[in-house]
């Protein structure tokens, strides 16, 4: 992340990572391991180009085919290449950083966390957010958060004329 980073960003991460943990610990996973990729998830939300290729894979997680298309999809992939040169190296970090995006089938309960935890943020005043958040508060388990969250992806997606990225109906295609 840039050194001049704007504060919405920072604000952002720290809601992230505020609504992260909570849904870590209710769901099984490591507390500060989901802490960490919450407030790691969008670091590389200035990149202008594609991740390359061949690094990802080196790290187990490589770019699906198209996904080198898709520029709103980049920051993902391309952060969890900055965080690896600077020495993380935690597999649930990282891989939960990377898929925050899109989802993918057999989600973690890290991956799921702040997958989720992006969407029920604080600083988030959408409609949906809003509703996931109370539906939250109320208990809702795991699979239903992820499974509302992709729905919604997908939904305003084709509502701007999107297709929808294969991996994300994928994800929604394993918690249906």
């Amino acid at each position: 992340m840039r050194p001049d980073a704007p504060e919405s960003l920072l604000r952002h991460l720290q809601a992230v990572c505020a609504a992260t943990i909570p849904l870590a610990r209710a769901w099984g996973a490591d507390a500060s391991e989901a802490a960490l990729a919450a407030l790691l998830h969008d670091v590389a939300r200035d990149v202008d180009a594609p991740p390359p290729a061949a690094p990802l894979a080196a790290l187990g997680l490589p770019l699906d085919p198209g996904e080198a298309e898709i520029p709103e999809l980049w920051h993902a992939p391309a952060a969890v290449l900055r965080l690896a040169k600077i020495g993380v190296s935690n597999p649930h970090v990282l891989a939960a950083v990377r898929f925050h995006t899109t989802g993918r089938p057999a989600m973690t309960p890290i991956e799921a966390a702040v997958l989720v935890g992006d969407r029920a943020s604080e600083d988030r005043p959408e409609a949906f957010s809003a509703r996931l958040r109370e539906d939250l508060s109320r208990g809702m388990d795991m699979r239903a958060a992820l499974r509302a969250c992709l729905e919604e992806k997908i939904r305003a997606l084709r509502a701007r004329g999107v297709s929808p990225f294969p991996r994300t109906e994928a994800a929604l295609a394993d918690v249906a």
